[in-house]
């Protein structure tokens, strides 16, 4: 029943510039506010950790009715939990890709990997202790993968939600693969969680000891006017519309995003306003709605 929004704490990769919790800042939220209602901001980057005013910008997002998340690397979240438990922050989102040294090296650099997977963890208990909701998600290509991901829900699964993700690259492979290990697991769904308008999704899976996991994937859902047009639709565009994005530039200015992977579609946050995009993505919205809840 929330409508989200995705603030990316360090800018757009060609408008390089920071968030700070200033007026522009709050003067930014409430115009995007007005243009397209929405009571939830997940905080994205770059790693938001590192942001200095990090705890500023929750509380202000906070104390304008949002409930706010993070997405985290974990490697210093530990460090700002309590401050961010403070400020108000709602959830926090870990990114896992291994419990182990060797499965971390993988991707990253070796000799790092044991200090990687050390801060992890303390983030981890440290959300756990401070009583911020946390999450994890782990990609699972194929059943390779399938060890890998019972350790990770048998090290963090007690205190915080594992959430496996399909491998966009691996397709049909992906799927099966997590479907199998869930048949393995005896998993059993017990909800559905969707976005009216936007492209995200999950189910949650209740295992035989009582945890529960998630399997977050993506379904079809194009924005009129943007989507049914773009060249990518058809040819490389996994996630479709996700939802809006605001990014700020180097010169302290707002700009907004409706797709991950079409910068070129970013404009500034007036612009953004006075065109009819508020329009086309509330009207996407309530349609979405009403065919989601009619099959219910």
């Amino acid at each position: 029943d929330r409508v989200s929004i995705f603030l990316d704490t360090n800018g757009a990769d060609f408008v390089s510039g920071t968030v700070r919790a200033d007026r522009t800042f709050n003067d930014a939220v409430d115009q995007l506010t007005a243009s397209v209602p929405f009571d939830e901001v997940h905080l994205t980057g770059g790693e938001p950790t590192l942001h200095p005013q990090l705890a500023d910008v929750v509380g202000a997002l906070v104390e304008k009715g949002n409930a706010v998340k993070i997405t985290s690397n974990g490697e210093r979240f530990f460090a700002v939990a309590d401050a961010l438990k403070e400020a108000g922050l709602s959830k926090v989102v870990f990114s896992i890709f291994g419990t182990t040294p060797a499965e971390l090296a993988a991707i990253q650099d070796e000799k790092f990997a044991s200090l990687k997977l050390n801060a992890l963890e303390k983030s981890i208990n440290a959300a756990h202790e401070v009583g911020i909701s946390a999450a994890a998600n782990i990609v699972m290509p194929n059943l390779d993968h399938a060890e890998r991901i019972m350790r990770v829900i048998d090290q963090f699964g007690d205190k915080c939600k594992i959430r496996i993700l399909n491998s966009l690259d691996q397709g049909t492979e992906s799927y099966e693969a997590i479907y199998e290990l869930l048949a393995v697991m005896g998993a059993e769904p017990i909800r559905v969680n969707v976005t009216a308008g936007a492209s995200g999704m999950s189910i949650d899976y209740r295992l035989p000891d009582g945890k529960e996991i998630g399997f977050k994937q993506i379904r079809r859902s194009y924005l009129d006017g943007i989507c049914n047009d773009c060249v990518l639709k058809d040819n490389g565009c996994d996630e479709g519309y996700y939802g809006v994005r605001m990014y700020v530039d180097k010169n302290n200015a707002y700009r907004v995003g409706v797709c991950i992977q079409r910068m070129d579609l970013t404009r500034p946050l007036d612009q953004f306003v006075a065109s009819s995009l508020p329009d086309m993505i509330a009207k996407h919205r309530e349609e979405d709605y009403y065919n989601i809840t009619k099959k219910v």
